[in-house]
């Protein structure tokens, strides 16, 4: 059994807030005990820490190190001392790159609500709930579905694992992988919370089956990689490794409903060292990575969401307005819900609708949050990466980002990035890229 499968665990949860790691990091060093920049609130493990070697540099003979590759490894904190003073120990030595606590990372979505009576209706597809969501009109999901489902193209979910409902039997998963325990199998990553049943339900939901409801991209196969337990928290050790994990098995777009809040810090200030390399990772492998926002209505977005290379998504409500709770300053906009309204009056608050289950058991529930906003855009990233398979990570970004529809100042702005995603504008966008002339000099 690997060490991040049995280190203690550090819960900290907050209603409608996404928290998590706050890290200041330089190039080996690291701030005081006690000091900004050290959420001693957040810290995961007492007796490890993290530490990254210079490059051909080797552990102490004899040591009780882990490797966890590309020079990572967990080191003990030595007796008497703190995880913050080893830290600041090992960031001074001579062939370390970097070292860091462990943190927790933690998810929390508002309570969700459950429809307790659903009614039929007669409406394209024929997913007899598909007229409750409001959100799928919105970003031309049947538009898209002219030119492609999603065939072909693997979507990695990171969360707190998959459950199969009666409307998510067709989906085929690949390689199911739980970062927790270390263990495979679709049986491994069962989830025990519902937010990761929802957000793949978002993205991959069984549609046109006469079941339910549907999903934005609904001929993609998911690669479900459980990093949260049932208590909805894992650590950098587990994010790390699902990342990885997801990109070694084909995943060519990654969600990640899940968010570290950053307290109005920017990236530089707020950032995973261990984490960016399992991004940098994933770049290197050309898949999109898709993040919420966060929950905290704060200025800058949470992390990942706030890594230059990550799609960070914010929310919106069904007025196309960004809701209360939405952190800001990301790169595009989705439905996220807001389940204290009903502006389009259907009887139900206007939060995301999807299958999943809850205290009544399973049935389609709405919850609402950047969690939800996400899969949106994972969703229409994975039916760009099936129209046009050769295309790039930065050629589908900047179809969804271009074609986007413009909620705020002209271009890009803090408040919806670059506006609502629409993915037939982003299909047509990539295709009339693919199809342009290329100029003959003269």
């Amino acid at each position: 059994m690997s060490f991040h499968s049995f280190i203690t665990k550090a819960y900290v949860l907050l209603v409608f807030i996404i928290s998590g790691l706050i890290l200041i990091t330089g190039a080996a060093t690291v701030g005081a005990e006690g000091g900004a920049g050290w959420p001693t609130r957040h810290l995961q493990s007492q007796t490890h820490i993290l530490v990254k070697l210079q490059a051909e540099k080797k552990p102490p003979l004899a040591s009780n190190w882990e490797s966890l590759g590309n020079q990572w490894y967990v080191v003990p904190v030595p007796l008497g001392q703190t995880p913050l003073v080893a830290v600041t120990a090992w960031a001074g030595m001579d062939g370390v790159e970097a070292a860091q606590p462990i943190y927790t990372y933690h998810l929390t979505d508002p309570a969700p609500t459950h429809m307790t009576q659903p009614q039929a209706a007669n409406l394209t597809p024929n997913d007899p709930l598909s007229p409750y969501q409001w959100n799928f009109p919105q970003i031309q999901t049947e538009e898209a579905w002219d030119i492609t489902q999603g065939d072909g193209v693997i979507v990695a979910v990171l969360d707190t694992g998959v459950a199969r409902g009666e409307d998510l039997a067709c989906r085929p998963f690949v390689a199911p992988y739980n970062a927790i325990t270390d263990q495979t199998g679709e049986s491994a990553v069962v989830d025990q919370m519902g937010h990761g049943t929802h957000v793949a339900g978002t993205i991959a939901q069984c549609t046109n089956n006469g079941i339910g409801v549907a999903g934005v991209a609904p001929q993609v196969a998911l690669n479900p990689v459980q990093v949260l337990d049932e208590n909805g928290s894992g650590s950098s050790l587990d994010v790390g490794a699902g990342l990885r994990w997801a990109v070694d098995h084909g995943a060519k777009v990654i969600n990640m409903s899940m968010g570290m809040d950053c307290q109005d810090k920017t990236y530089d200030a707020c950032h995973d060292l261990y984490i960016d390399d399992a991004i940098a990772y994933a770049l290197d492998h050309d898949v999109v990575i898709v993040a919420a926002a966060g929950n905290s209505a704060r200025q800058t977005p949470s992390y990942p969401a706030n890594h230059p290379d990550v799609l960070g998504v914010m929310a919106t409500d069904y007025n196309q307005q960004l809701t209360w709770y939405s952190n800001i300053g990301g790169d595009i906009a989705a439905p996220g819900g807001d389940g204290s309204q009903d502006a389009n009056h259907d009887g139900y608050g206007d939060a995301i609708l999807q299958e999943t289950f809850g205290e009544d058991g399973w049935g389609y529930y709405w919850w609402q949050g950047t969690s939800m906003a996400a899969p949106h855009v994972a969703g229409a990233a994975a039916l760009l990466r099936a129209y046009q398979p050769d295309a790039s990570r930065e050629t589908i970004i900047e179809a969804l980002e271009q074609s986007a529809r413009d909620l705020g100042a002209a271009g890009w702005d803090t408040t919806y990035g670059y506006g609502l995603v629409q993915i037939a504008d982003a299909l047509y966008y990539l295709g009339a890229q693919r199809e342009a002339p290329t100029s003959t000099p003269t």
